[in-house]
């Protein structure tokens, strides 16, 4: 019994996280045909932007795409899932489909009551910066909204980690510290390469342990924070530990009232 029980939790996960993954799927494809040569394809691309326009880039809701939204966004997102959940019909018995299919019917019923609002779209003064990994939750689905070109998974992260898209580097100010070790110049050729907007801070000339004021105007200007550098002499405890927490601290003060969560990377010695 339990053994039957734990099969068709397992067979109504996978057909839920598929058929989702086949709607991230075409999200992903509805945004790269913006630029398509083929104008029907932009004009399937520009329906779908109703959505952005609906929940905009400053996170804020607009009801005056509310119904549009439903018809270019809400519908198309729902007839595309329930056709990758009843894909499983012919491998798997009936049951843990309907779930799924139930499951999905009722989220939309809710969605069209609140006029297109739920759980992943609502306004936000500011994103959070605990994000799931595997799971999408409205932080996570928020990031999509203010950087439209990634973070297109909607439920289960599993499009998102396949394809790439979990990050926004295009277009990002980066800030790098330790740029000319071999872990900050690769960093700093590698975002170059993918587009982010590179400055540089050299630890004993911008920073020391315990004076930053040099590096506030730097951190103010950045979207991202890169920490790389690190030392192995007897003052080792201050490059990889004591300026590391204080930057971070630091950068984290400055971002707090950002709407995007300020971002650290950090790989030290």
């Amino acid at each position: 019994m339990i053994w039957d029980i734990l099969v068709f939790l397992l067979q109504a996960a996978l057909a839920f996280v598929v058929s989702t993954a086949l709607f991230d799927a075409l999200h992903w494809t509805l945004h790269k045909w913006e630029n398509s040569s083929v104008p029907l394809l932009r004009k399937f691309s520009s329906w779908h932007w109703v959505h952005h326009k609906f929940l905009g880039l400053d996170m804020q809701i607009n009801p005056a795409y509310a119904r549009a939204n439903i018809w270019y966004h809400i519908l198309p997102e729902y007839l595309t899932s329930m056709a990758g959940t009843l894909i499983f019909l012919p491998i798997m018995p009936w049951p843990p489909i309907a779930l799924v299919a139930a499951i999905r019917t009722v989220m939309l019923v809710m969605t069209l009551r609140e006029e297109g609002l739920d759980y992943n779209h609502m306004s936000m003064d500011r994103v959070g910066g605990q994000q799931g990994l595997l799971w999408v939750d409205n932080n996570y689905h928020a990031m999509h909204h203010v950087y439209p070109h990634n973070f297109f998974s909607s439920f289960a992260n599993v499009f998102d980690l396949i394809a790439g898209t979990t990050c926004q580097i295009r277009g990002r100010k980066f800030l790098v510290t330790g740029a000319s070790g071999a872990f900050g110049s690769a960093m700093i050729e590698k975002l170059t390469r993918a587009g982010g907007i590179v400055e540089t801070a050299k630890s004993g000339v911008d920073f020391t342990a315990g004076e930053y004021t040099a590096m506030r105007a730097k951190l103010e200007a950045a979207d991202v924070l890169v920490l790389a550098h690190g030392a192995k002499t007897d003052d080792c405890w201050n490059a990889n530990f004591v300026t590391f927490r204080d930057l971070t601290s630091l950068f984290t003060e400055i971002g707090k009232t950002r709407l995007a969560p300020p971002e650290v990377w950090a790989v030290g010695s």
